[in-house]
């Protein structure tokens, strides 16, 4: 293999791995551009600084904690962490691997499949890999309680690689599938949209059961002891005791298994890398679509479909609705915890405004820069000029862009509330009905000033929609928006709920309706008269 052309490969794969760091560095080097930045470099230098940096808080917070004792925590810790870097390793891989659309760029070149696989495959380690680092801490700490620094270390540094080789097997494969896959269907876009939510649902899904396994937890001799999770346990039985059968079970087999994956790799997926993209074009260009004419008078129906078609991309509606769902998650274990301790959550009806504010601060949660109220008018592309020309007001082509992905945007977060409320904690149905409406109203204000911020930072010449997140530092106020609910939300919350003890619940509730609700719609009102009123 030529090494030359493998590196200049992964200097232009790298871009690709986070399209999103990489606009923000080009856009930094327009603003200053006497100063010269190597996007490449600088990407490098962000991903190694940040492994180096989340390796060191996560020893801060395990040297604490004696492994020879909470054997079961390691797995557990492991199993987590592993299970989130094959997600993103296989997002990531996908990305640089089918969604770069750069294989143009390779097929006509003299360069072998094996040189342009491992240069992508390398390319992806910086960034697909992060979630792997807490396990060295988690190494590192565990091996030398056991057999100290010197040895200790050196174990860490040889199962890590390991565990590194592991994973990196089990995304290439699960990727090779999903190119297979692409090879049968032209309908790339679909595909992609699909797998990115799947991913994601099934990461989110294995941390929650693996949690769950987590917190059931059991008392001998004033000791907790934790569960062991197969496979996982085995990285500590094998330093423990090499030649246990806890350590052939769980090691040692995985071990041989994961030697006939990686030659697998190299005889069958590696070698025929260039081939399947060949395929894959050769399906996209051969296949075309026929479309009937349609007749069809309903404008309000051709321009929701419309609407809808401009979403359909995997990252984005990750984005929308992995912050509003995933919330309830994050409060569901201590609320049962609360539950069995207080006989249940037995709240009288005068507690509405308590509920009615809950349902407030979850609300500014369902929208963000990222979501699909986020970049709507964004998405649009060429099409949203082309649209001011067509015979009907674009006034209303806005308004209605706009509630039909509110809609959209609020369905599947009020049908996970729902379950969790009547399911799971009993809520009665008054208290409920509150809280839907102190969600649908700060929902609805929080999304119209997105709204407005999109049209204020139009964009319509975007590569990748990472790009639309990051206008006007959408980062930073995404971060504003997590953080500011979740510490004034709680202050507001627990202080409604201090004083409703001290004082008359019902008093206090309607005392919270008169205040929040003429704020709500002064705000509205405000955003009306500057945006609404001034759209063409």
């Amino acid at each position: 293999m030529n090494w030359s052309n493998i590196w200049e490969l992964i200097k232009i794969n790298i871009l690709y791995t986070n399209p999103q760091a990489a606009t923000a560095l080009r856009n930094k080097q327009k603003k200053n551009p006497h100063k010269k930045i190597t996007v490449y470099k600088k990407m490098m230098q962000q991903q190694l600084v940040g492994m180096i940096v989340f390796t060191f808080i996560l020893l801060y917070l395990f040297i604490g904690i004696d492994y020879s004792v909470h054997a079961g925590l390691f797995s557990i810790q492991v199993g987590v962490f592993s299970l989130i870097s094959i997600i993103q390793a296989f997002s990531t891989f996908f990305s640089v691997f089918y969604d770069s659309k750069d294989s143009n760029l390779y097929l006509p070149l003299p360069i072998k499949s094996q040189e342009v696989y491992l240069a992508k495959l390398l390319s992806s380690q910086g960034n697909s890999l992060m979630f792997l680092m807490p396990i060295f801490a988690l190494f590192c700490i565990a091996f030398e309680q056991r057999l100290g620094l010197l040895i200790g270390t050196l174990l860490a540094i040889l199962l890590f690689f390991v565990l590194i080789l592991l994973i990196n097997s089990i995304a290439i494969i699960l990727i090779n599938v999903t190119g297979n896959i692409l090879v049968q269907s032209p309908y790339k876009k679909f595909i992609s949209t699909t797998i990115m939510i799947v991913s994601t649902i099934i990461s989110l899904t294995m941390v929650i059961l693996i949690q769950n396994v987590s917190a059931e937890i059991s008392i001998e001799n004033s000791t907790i002891v934790f569960p062991n999770i197969p496979y996982f346990r085995g990285f500590y039985d094998v330093v423990a005791n090499p030649m246990s059968s806890s350590s052939l079970i769980n090691f040692w087999l995985s071990f041989v298994f994961l030697l006939g994956l990686m030659v697998y790799i190299k005889k069958n997926i590696i070698p025929n890398y260039i081939k399947q993209l060949k395929n894959i074009d050769l399906q996209k260009t051969s296949i075309t679509k026929k479309r009937k004419s349609k007749n069809n008078s309903d404008l309000n129906i051709l321009l929701l479909k419309h609407h809808f078609s401009t979403i359909i991309n995997g990252t984005l509606i990750v984005q929308s609705f992995l912050m509003p769902i995933l919330l309830p998650f994050s409060f569901l274990r201590p609320l049962f915890n609360y539950e069995n301790g207080t006989n249940g959550l037995n709240l009288s009806l005068s507690y509405f405004g308590i509920a009615f504010l809950i349902g407030v601060v979850l609300g500014n949660f369902t929208s963000s820069p990222s979501s699909f109220i986020g970049v709507a008018m964004s998405l649009e592309r060429e099409n949203f000029n082309f649209i001011k020309t067509l015979p009907f007001s674009f006034s209303f082509f806005l308004k209605q862009k706009f509630y039909s992905l509110l809609l959209l945007q609020l369905s599947i977060p009020l049908i996970v509330y729902t379950i969790v409320a009547f399911v799971f904690l009993h809520i009665p149905i008054m208290l409920y009905f509150f809280f839907v409406m102190g969600l649908l109203l700060s929902s609805y204000l929080s999304s119209e000033w997105l709204y407005q911020r999109d049209y204020k930072l139009l964009s319509l010449n975007w590569q990748n929609i990472t790009q639309l997140f990051s206008r006007g530092k959408g980062k930073w106020l995404t971060v504003g928006i997590i953080f500011g609910n979740f510490i004034f939300g709680a202050i507001l919350i627990m202080a409604e709920v201090y004083f409703s003890r001290i004082y008359d619940p019902l008093a206090i509730s309607i005392i919270n309706m008169t205040v929040i609700i003429p704020l709500l719609l002064f705000l509205h009102l405000r955003i009306k008269k500057r945006f609404w009123n001034q759209l063409p």
